[in-house]
Protein backbone atom coordinates (compact mmCIF):
# COMPACT_ATOMS: atom_id res chain seq x y z
CA UNK A 1 0.00 0.00 0.00
CA UNK A 2 2.71 2.40 0.56
CA UNK A 3 4.07 1.90 -3.21
CA UNK A 4 0.86 2.58 -4.28
CA UNK A 5 0.54 5.93 -2.60
CA UNK A 6 3.71 7.00 -3.27
CA UNK A 7 3.50 6.07 -6.94
CA UNK A 8 0.44 8.08 -6.58
CA UNK A 9 1.66 11.17 -5.30
CA UNK A 10 4.84 11.15 -7.89
CA UNK A 11 2.33 10.98 -10.32
CA UNK A 12 0.20 13.75 -9.43
CA UNK A 13 3.36 15.75 -8.91
CA UNK A 14 3.99 14.94 -12.87
CA UNK A 15 0.46 15.65 -13.88
CA UNK A 16 -0.82 18.32 -11.57
CA UNK A 17 2.07 20.06 -10.22
CA UNK A 18 3.15 21.95 -12.77
CA UNK A 19 0.11 23.63 -13.85
CA UNK A 20 0.65 27.33 -11.82
CA UNK A 21 2.89 29.72 -13.60
CA UNK A 22 6.00 28.51 -11.41
CA UNK A 23 5.80 25.48 -11.85
CA UNK A 24 4.97 25.48 -15.79
CA UNK A 25 8.19 27.91 -16.20
CA UNK A 26 10.15 25.15 -14.55
CA UNK A 27 9.43 23.01 -17.00
CA UNK A 28 9.60 24.78 -19.96
CA UNK A 29 13.02 25.71 -18.48
CA UNK A 30 13.81 21.74 -18.14
CA UNK A 31 13.08 21.17 -21.50
CA UNK A 32 14.80 24.32 -23.34
CA UNK A 33 17.59 23.44 -21.36
CA UNK A 34 17.94 19.58 -22.08
CA UNK A 35 16.40 19.65 -25.22
CA UNK A 36 13.75 17.80 -24.07
CA UNK A 37 10.63 16.76 -26.54
CA UNK A 38 7.35 18.44 -25.99
CA UNK A 39 5.76 15.06 -24.78
CA UNK A 40 8.75 14.30 -22.12
CA UNK A 41 6.16 14.68 -19.07
CA UNK A 42 3.41 12.46 -20.86
CA UNK A 43 6.16 10.18 -21.33
CA UNK A 44 7.14 10.77 -17.50
CA UNK A 45 3.60 10.28 -16.15
CA UNK A 46 2.68 6.82 -18.26
CA UNK A 47 6.00 5.55 -16.82
CA UNK A 48 5.21 6.22 -13.51
CA UNK A 49 1.75 5.29 -13.88
CA UNK A 50 2.65 1.44 -15.64
CA UNK A 51 5.41 0.93 -12.69
CA UNK A 52 4.55 -2.14 -10.68
CA UNK A 53 6.40 -2.84 -7.56
CA UNK A 54 7.78 -6.31 -9.03
CA UNK A 55 9.79 -3.34 -11.63
CA UNK A 56 10.80 -0.86 -8.77
CA UNK A 57 12.28 -3.53 -6.29
CA UNK A 58 15.30 -4.54 -8.38
CA UNK A 59 15.76 -0.38 -10.02
CA UNK A 60 16.57 0.61 -6.00
CA UNK A 61 18.16 -2.22 -5.27
CA UNK A 62 20.44 -1.34 -8.22
CA UNK A 63 20.51 2.44 -8.02
CA UNK A 64 20.39 2.86 -4.11
CA UNK A 65 23.65 0.61 -3.99
CA UNK A 66 26.11 2.40 -2.09
CA UNK A 67 29.40 2.11 -4.79
CA UNK A 68 27.11 3.53 -7.42
CA UNK A 69 26.14 6.63 -5.69
CA UNK A 70 27.36 10.22 -6.30
CA UNK A 71 27.07 13.31 -4.05
CA UNK A 72 27.01 16.99 -4.26
CA UNK A 73 27.30 19.81 -2.74
CA UNK A 74 26.48 23.48 -3.94
CA UNK A 75 26.80 26.46 -1.80
CA UNK A 76 29.41 28.88 -0.59
CA UNK A 77 32.68 27.06 0.48
CA UNK A 78 32.41 26.64 4.53
CA UNK A 79 29.09 24.72 3.80
CA UNK A 80 30.01 22.57 1.00
CA UNK A 81 32.92 21.44 2.97
CA UNK A 82 30.42 20.89 6.13
CA UNK A 83 28.67 18.79 3.88
CA UNK A 84 31.32 17.12 1.96
CA UNK A 85 32.78 15.80 5.99
CA UNK A 86 28.84 14.79 7.06
CA UNK A 87 28.81 12.60 4.22
CA UNK A 88 32.49 10.94 4.25
CA UNK A 89 31.55 10.43 8.20
CA UNK A 90 28.83 8.59 7.13
CA UNK A 91 29.94 6.05 4.63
Amino acid sequence: SAFVLARQKALESVIVGGTGTPGVTARLVAMARFDLPDDFYDHVAQGIASLTLADFAPFVASELDVNKQVFGAFGNRAAVTAALAAAKAVH
